[in-house]
């Protein structure tokens, strides 16, 4: 950890210390950065003023203490949040309500919560009554949920809004297994439920790159949950004339930027990339797949990235 800190231009143990990130230890880190510490600079960086300040014990302290760091910042996100108990989608019930990632097992990890909330607030303005939103790599079903109850909160109380002008989230996910783990953590309470029997939330078994067909899009709202190396086309062909995709874009152990991508009115598609960040790979089928499978003790010793 010296050696990663003088190498980095992090100088010392008490320069990270100086930078709100407590207790760093080495099994938090990833084997990678031995080859480029300017990844762990970059990682020291991001999580300075991020991630590591708010270890909770509920969801409501979570919340609001993300809330505090000024992390969300319109009231429908902090609602939508506080309203999502984050302990019914975490393996790890002991830091459940910790601002940091969580391996679910299978490669995938639960993002940070303040990583879902930089999306929820990205893709706010394109939430709307009626809204067809897609979370590619749903892993754990939280932000699915997460996005039920911003239509939810949107859509209350509008009795001339039909079965079918009513708003959709889609989940897709390439793990089947994640598929299954994730629609029983819905079914833990009464909301979950509900909106898996009225077809609010759907969760999929498919490729991330393939997209979804027309059938269920086009989409006005698009978070992707893992990196993928390139922007998939097919997602930017199902985002709807309008719309908003937020994505990280780069292979693992590299430099990663989580984008920005808007289609205007026209379809022209334009991109802005907001941050660095670090994210499992979005995995293709045939590739990839089987070390993604194996790979959980590596994710355990990844909590740092985001």
């Amino acid at each position: 950890l010296h050696w990663l800190c003088h190498n980095s231009g992090v100088e010392t143990l008490q320069d990270t210390a100086a930078m709100n990130v407590p207790r760093i230890k080495p099994s938090h880190l990833p084997r990678s950065f031995l080859s480029s510490p300017q990844q762990f600079k970059n990682f020291i960086i991001s999580t300075s003023n991020m991630s590591w300040r708010t270890l909770a014990k509920s969801n409501s302290d979570l919340i609001n203490g993300i809330k505090n760091l000024g992390l969300v910042k319109s009231d429908i996100v902090f609602q939508a949040m506080k309203n999502v108990d984050r302990g019914h989608f975490a393996d790890d019930k002991a830091t459940a309500y910790f601002d940091r990632p969580q391996s679910i097992g299978y490669g995938a990890t639960i993002s940070a919560p303040h990583m879902h909330a930089f999306a929820m607030e990205d893709l706010k303005d394109h939430i709307h009554k009626g809204a067809r939103i897609l979370d590619v790599g749903s892993g754990s079903g939280y932000l699915c949920a997460c996005f039920a109850e911003m239509l939810d909160i949107l859509e209350k109380g509008d009795k001339d809004l039909s079965y079918e002008g009513q708003g959709r989230v889609f989940g897709l996910e390439i793990v089947k297994e994640l598929v299954d783990k994730s629609v029983n953590n819905l079914k833990k309470f009464d909301k979950g439920r509900k909106w898996l029997e009225s077809g609010r939330i759907r969760i999929i078994h498919g490729n991330g790159w393939e997209g979804l067909d027309e059938v269920a899009g086009p989409f006005d709202a698009i978070h992707v949950g893992a990196a993928a190396e390139e922007v998939p086309q097919k997602l930017m062909h199902i985002l709807a004339p309008g719309g908003r995709c937020v994505i990280p874009v780069g292979e693992q152990h590299n430099t990663q930027y989580y984008k920005v991508i808007d289609k205007t009115l026209d379809g022209e598609i334009k991109a802005s990339n907001k941050m660095e960040v670090q994210y499992v790979p979005l995995v293709r089928q045939g590739k990839g797949m089987e070390k993604r499978k194996v790979s959980n003790h590596e994710q355990k010793q990844q909590k740092g990235t985001v």
